[in-house]
């Protein structure tokens, strides 16, 4: 006699179902597999957890702790010491940093290479990544407040470091970096005043010098003067010295210069801002 599930079509042969029979004498199918003991006792009970399961390739178990802190918004970087965030001491770099382009903050030994203090003193360094060939590195002095950084650019690292200025470390008494001169060539009838730059109305003085094209002869095609801004309309030359064909003047916040040398000529200006201390 065979005994058929009308709901799966599943027939069992005659004498494989006994009053002593058990499901280890039922192969596994495509449809249906066994769960072994453990397991259905604890599915049974309401105890089966993702502890009972072996991590996989693809999908891995988080630790309580860690799910606990993302869960409450409390994950901090102590769990993320690969990459030196939030840590007591920042992984720690000994060889080269170029190899470092992922994301993180890293403590940086004095004989690592390619750091703008190597062989000389510690550092800290913050890594700033884009797809891994865009990478910012900023380098930090410890003993002073120096700011250096150094970019990998389409994979390709800068050959120097640029210095970032800082108020407590920039050779300038705390204040910002000194603009740099400003160059104009006009071209000036004679006689006319032609203006070469617009003064900014914030409490600067401004040092000019301004020659003729094609002369040599300091008196008379040279000229330099020292001119104060204090608000705007609120110019005024502190000291000059004209030549006899070129001169510098002022109208409201304009530098202008003026050459009169007979005919039309370009004329060259370096000016040079400061702040009026």
């Amino acid at each position: 006699m065979s005994l058929k599930l009308s709901s799966s079509g599943i027939e069992f042969p005659s004498g494989v179902l006994q009053s002593d029979g058990t499901l280890d004498e039922i192969e596994n199918t495509a449809t249906f597999q066994k769960i072994v003991t453990a397991v259905a006792a604890k599915l049974n009970a309401g105890t089966f957890s993702s502890d009972d399961i072996t991590d996989g390739s693809t999908y891995k178990r988080v630790a309580t702790a860690v799910a606990a802190a993302l869960n409450a918004g409390t994950y901090d970087a102590a769990k993320c010491t690969a990459f030196g965030i939030g840590t007591y001491d920042s992984p720690r770099i000994t060889t080269d940093c170029e190899n470092y382009i992922n994301g993180g903050i890293y403590n940086v030994s004095y004989d690592a290479t390619h750091q703008p203090w190597s062989g000389a003193e510690n550092c800290m360094m913050l890594v700033v990544a884009y797809n891994n060939i865009n990478v910012k590195q900023v380098f930090f002095k410890i003993t002073t407040g120096d700011i250096q950084i150094r970019s990998l650019v389409a994979g390709v690292w800068d050959a120097a470091y640029t210095v970032a200025w800082t108020s407590i470390s920039d050779g300038n008494g705390g204040q910002p970096p000194q603009k740099k001169a400003y160059t104009a060539s006009v071209s000036s009838a004679t006689g006319a005043a032609t203006a070469i730059y617009t003064m900014i109305p914030n409490d600067k003085i401004y040092l000019v010098f301004a020659y003729l094209h094609g002369t040599n002869s300091p008196s008379a095609y040279n000229a330099c003067a020292i001119i104060s801004v204090a608000g705007t309309g609120y110019s005024r030359i502190l000291h000059q010295i004209n030549g006899t064909h070129i001169f510098i003047t002022v109208s409201g916040n304009d530098i202008q210069v003026r050459q009169e040398s007979g005919a039309t000529q370009t004329v060259y200006a370096k000016l040079q801002e400061f702040a009026n201390a």
